[in-house]
């Protein structure tokens, strides 16, 4: 028996609609057909196939992972699954970004910083008597005669090099500060779509690891995936196990399922990721997030 036609008996022994199961999942009505079908053509990737017969046999009351491993032979492998973007998202990527680049915002400190150096480096300059004129050799007759016939020998200076070269050193220093702020890169996580409790983000130079911190005061149903379709955590999570980390360096893309989001904190490399304002406290959600490294 196909996976569609097992999971359309599993519907109906239930005594549950296509209209039911839509209420139960936020499935939209075409993709469980599709399912029932067997035709995954009409799915937006091939990531949607496995995450949306998981959430079909749970409102069945079927074990999600035995239904993916029975009929693994006739799903896209973990391997192939990757996501087609949103119309939106290709939209949003061919759209010049009008964020003003970090290192801008902190140009006027640096040249505040310079202008400090430059006018203190002016200053020593005059109180040092760099641009005198009395450098030239005194003869001993001179000498002689400045302190009433007896000879003076002059010690030879040579401490008016000595700022100099730490002035440098310090303005070569605030060159390579100003160098290694030109080169920091803002982690960025924004939401790109949600419609039907479902969220797509982009996490934008995430840097070399990918870590998630949840956090809750009380429970909540939790899942989390990478996009090979291993399961790194799915139970209830609860507030004694707050906050929890997971490691998801490598990942391109990451799927999370939870329920009360609104008593659920999630943070990915310190960044906090920011829910849409219509969903409701009690709302099951899904959501997607888009690893993507910024190359420009």
């Amino acid at each position: 028996m196909e996976i569609g036609l097992m999971l359309k008996e599993a519907r109906e022994a239930k005594g549950l609609s296509l209209d039911d199961l839509q209420k139960k999942t936020k499935i939209q009505p075409r993709y469980l057909k599709a399912i029932e079908k067997g035709d995954f053509s009409v799915m937006p990737g091939n990531f949607y196939i496995r995450a949306f017969i998981k959430e079909y046999a749970v409102a069945v009351d079927l074990n999600p992972n035995e239904v993916l491993a029975a009929y693994k032979h006739e799903l896209p492998s973990a391997e192939e699954d990757t996501v087609e973007y949103t119309g939106i998202q290709r939209s949003r990527k061919n759209t010049p970004s009008t964020k003003t680049p970090a290192v801008f915002s902190l140009l006027p400190t640096v040249i505040t910083v310079l202008l400090i150096i430059g006018v203190a480096f002016v200053i020593w300059l005059f109180t040092s008597d760099y641009f005198s004129q009395d450098d030239a050799p005194t003869t001993e007759n001179e000498i002689s005669e400045q302190n009433g016939g007896d000879e003076v020998q002059l010690p030879v200076d040579t401490e008016d090099e000595a700022p100099a070269e730490e002035n440098t050193e310090d303005e070569e220093n605030a060159n390579e500060a100003e160098d290694e702020e030109e080169t920091v890169e803002e982690t960025t996580l924004e939401l790109d779509e949600y419609a039907n409790n479902e969220s797509t983000y982009t996490l934008t130079n995430p840097g070399e690891s990918v870590e998630l911190v949840f956090e809750t005061d009380t429970a909540n149903w939790l899942e989390v995936e990478n996009d090979s379709g291993d399961t790194l955590y799915t139970d209830t999570f609860q507030a004694t196990e707050s906050p929890m980390e997971l490691d998801l360096t490598g990942a391109e893309q990451i799927y999370l399922r939870f329920g009360l989001p609104t008593e659920l904190s999630i943070t990915v490399n310190g960044v906090a990721l920011e829910l849409s304002e219509e969903i409701g406290p009690t709302q099951i959600q899904r959501v997607w997030i888009n690893v993507e490294q910024d190359t420009e």
